[in-house]
């Protein structure tokens, strides 16, 4: 597996590249979401919660595919209602699990509603791996 940040000069922007070259097998995760593996909502409308939920649940899925985030070279984020309040919140449960010296091409996107009115955030993933 091979991916390569590309980040233009005098780009600095926290956690993520502007651009990544991979080569390898790709992992197209779905978009995972704050649910317990009974289908029951983890702490509804809490954003922190939820988002160690979402990467905790990536987490299995990559793992299941032996895969961690480590290979992760783009992650969209979508937000209900999205803030700039949210950001810090964001980026310091993201900073747990990425990997920060190679971080993957990022989209964070505000929205309406998502699935349920409860779940506040959903995160999906495309990671590559040694063919």
């Amino acid at each position: 597996m091979t991916l390569e940040a590309v980040v233009p000069p005098g780009y600095s922007i926290p956690g993520l590249s502007q651009g990544m070259f991979a080569e390898g097998r790709m992992l197209f995760l779905s978009g995972h979401v704050p649910l317990n593996p009974d289908g029951s909502m983890v702490a509804p409308g809490q954003l922190e919660l939820q988002l160690v939920s979402i990467y905790d649940n990536l987490a299995v899925t990559l793992k299941a595919a032996g895969a961690s985030f480590d290979h992760v070279a783009r992650m969209t984020t979508y937000i209900v209602g999205l803030t700039p309040a949210a950001i810090p919140i964001l980026r310091g449960v993201r900073n747990r699990y990425i990997n920060l010296a190679r971080p993957p091409a990022s989209t964070l996107l505000g929205v309406a509603a998502l699935f349920h009115p409860d779940c506040v955030a959903e995160i999906e993933l495309v990671a590559v791996l040694t063919k």
